[in-house]
């Protein structure tokens, strides 16, 4: 008998509402099933009337049913799928909301989990641990995996926990068994995400070979195999700024504004001085600072002098490499790929999907071939200055673009608090986006409140490591099943340090880049979070005088009952740093698949303290107890 999984099962059998005596007694059930489907103790039986409807249920005690679909009928099961495992009541109501049918596409055969001679108990396990969004596609995402995209470039967006990673993995299958002969990429922008996903991959059942795995930055350098010294660059910059800046009108901006003004949007676009000092054309996409042709002057000085230390010192930037890399990809007749996949597109700048377009297209006046390049995204997920249309990078995808539309990760609450702190307004890459943070409808739509935690100065270690012990001692999560995120390494290696000395295991994301992470919980940037999730997120240092990381912030404390308001208001400038740092909350809060603590040692950043509502406060925690609240 051949058995599969479905997404529902996974998510059923995983509930904490199941004990592990329910889980082993569902596995017997199932095991005694593909023995004997009419073993009298399993009170094997039909769900609905219908010649049409496959669903039947099993017992796996008097109070546990499994519910599978059968295949190719009642009386001779040859291939089952498990749909749902839980107590009599809740699988019954699960059943009937599905109308006692279900298709058996997206579903997973437990014999490519883990080895054909291993016990299905074991195989049920292996699944279990697998990271489960890897595994399922849902039926409805599969025509947009199996799609020919005739036109060439196509682009795929979703909110958080849409599954735009889950079809991205799946789509990359699908090239590399379409166009065996032939090379596909599949790139972002980062090497620690890149090589997660890498791993991800190589778990899939019968993935091809000829999928490469590769951060932008690495596809530059193999082209032009120049090696960026971070620190020289810095210190170039540094030594550029001093030169040109002081007692000008850029030193009303911070060091790293400016710094990313040449490196996103001067060479993130490899704009000419011409270009680029043309006010009435050149449009700084997602800068809100209005620079004068004067400012703007100034800036390319600043490039210039820079340029010049990096000679000095014989280095270069990222940037120069990207912009080298794409201008000989671009002389090139053809592409070097058949096809290129791009995740988290919106972090990409347009120099780099140039890149990308290059190396599956070849010289710039060539189209995209037939299925060429996959470009999937979110707005609200960047986490770099900038940005870029796609038409600005040669790419047409009208009538080739979609929008996932259910969210399968997390649960209504915790998107709902997600979307409150960070706000609705959105950057945009094409002239039909709306501007507006995505809509999603969700699979789970109950679930428990986000929990702001308040505690006393220096208290956010201790609350972090009291939650984590009662999530891993109760039974319902495992320590590498949560996830420890803040704004900066420095932060992360020091609440890891301090986890430890409590005797906490963590395991660190910044060393994904250098294959999968050992035991523990997962402790890293919001950044490094991206493509992860985890059952429990715990986000420590939301005090207002320290997120994001500025004091100049303090204007926004005038929303918090208290507090002086006799302050001015926030520069431009200042507004688009914190959305910045804001979208990279977002991107740290939708990481939480089920439990999400929000943790602070003073009043919270007033976007927390703004989205009160959507959060349950907890009075009494180690470290102090919170302020009263109304």
């Amino acid at each position: 008998m051949d058995i599969h999984s479905a997404r529902s099962f996974y998510r059923a059998f995983n509930r904490p509402s199941l004990s592990d005596d329910e889980r082993a007694r569902c596995t017997r059930a199932i095991e005694k099933f593909s023995e004997n489907p009419f073993h009298p103790s399993l009170n094997y039986e039909r769900l609905g009337g219908s010649s049409r409807q496959n669903q039947c249920s099993i017992r796996a005690s008097q109070e546990l049913r499994i519910i599978l679909a059968v295949d190719p009928d009642f009386s001779s099961p040859e291939s089952v799928l498990l749909l749902y495992a839980g107590h009599h009541d809740a699988a019954y109501r699960w059943a009937s909301r599905r109308g006692y049918y279900t298709d058996a596409e997206g579903t997973v055969n437990l014999g490519n989990v883990a080895p054909p001679d291993t016990a299905l108990a074991n195989a049920i396990s292996s699944l279990s641990d697998f990271e489960e969004w890897q595994l399922f596609l849902h039926p409805d995402q599969e025509p947009l995996v199996k799609r020919h995209y005739v036109g060439g470039e196509a682009r795929i967006r979703g909110a958080a926990g849409t599954g735009k990673t889950v079809v991205a993995l799946h789509r990359a299958v699908e090239l590399g068994r379409r166009y065996a002969g032939e090379k596909v990429l599949f790139t972002t922008f980062s090497r620690s995400l890149t090589m997660h996903l890498k791993h991800l991959y190589r778990r899939m059942p019968n993935a091809p070979e000829n999928v490469d795995f590769l951060n932008i930055d690495r596809v530059a350098y193999r082209l032009v195999k120049q090696w960026v010294d971070g620190q020289k660059v810095d210190a170039a910059f540094e030594a550029a700024y001093r030169e040109i800046v002081p007692g000008t009108a850029l030193e009303r901006c911070r060091r790293d504004y400016v710094k990313d003004e040449i490196e996103k949007i001067i060479k993130g676009r490899a704009a000419t001085r011409e270009q680029y000092l043309d006010t009435g054309r050149f449009d700084r996409l997602g800068r809100r600072r209005r620079f004068t042709r004067a400012d703007r002057e100034l800036c390319w000085r600043l490039r210039e002098a820079w340029d010049d230390e990096m000679r000095k010192d014989e280095t270069t930037s990222f940037a120069d490499v990207l912009i080298a890399a794409r201008n000989r990809a671009w002389a090139r007749e053809a592409g070097e790929y058949r096809a290129a996949i791009v995740d988290e597109a919106q972090d990409m700048t347009l120099v780099g999907m140039q890149l990308v377009r290059a190396l599956v297209a070849g010289k710039r006046e060539n189209r995209v071939p037939r299925d060429g390049l996959l470009i999937l995204d979110d707005a609200a997920q960047r986490i770099y200055a900038g940005g870029f249309r796609l038409a600005w990078a040669d790419l047409r995808v009208k009538g080739r673009s979609e929008i996932l539309r259910t969210n399968y990760r997390n649960t209504r609450p915790i998107v709902e608090a997600a979307k409150a702190v960070r706000g609705d307004v959105l950057p945009v890459m094409e002239d039909n986006d709306d501007g507006a943070a995505l809509h999603a409808d969700f699979e789970q739509t109950e679930g428990s409140l986000p929990v702001f935690i308040r505690v006393a100065p220096g208290g956010e270690v201790c609350a972090i490591a009291d939650e984590v012990r009662k999530l891993v001692d109760d039974g319902s999560m495992t320590h590498e099943s949560i996830g420890v995120l803040m704004r900066s390494n420095v932060d992360a290696d020091r609440a890891a340090k301090a986890l430890f000395r409590k005797e906490v295991p963590c395991a660190m994301l910044k060393d994904m880049r250098h294959g999968t992470l050992g035991d523990g919980v997962r402790v890293g940037t919001f950044d490094r979070s991206k493509g992860l999730e985890f059952r429990a997120v715990l986000i420590p240092r939301l005090g207002a005088s320290i997120f994001p990381h500025k004091e100049e912030d303090r204007y926004l404390q005038q929303t918090i009952p208290g507090l002086p308001t006799t302050v001015r208001e926030p520069t431009d400038e200042e507004r688009e740093a914190r959305q910045l740092e804001l979208d990279r909350l977002y991107v740290g809060m939708t990481r939480a698949k089920e439990r999400l603590y929000m943790i602070a040692d003073e009043a919270p950043c007033p976007e927390v303290e703004n989205a009160r509502r959507f959060f349950r406060r907890d009075r009494h925690r180690i470290g102090g107890p919170i302020t009263s609240d109304p």
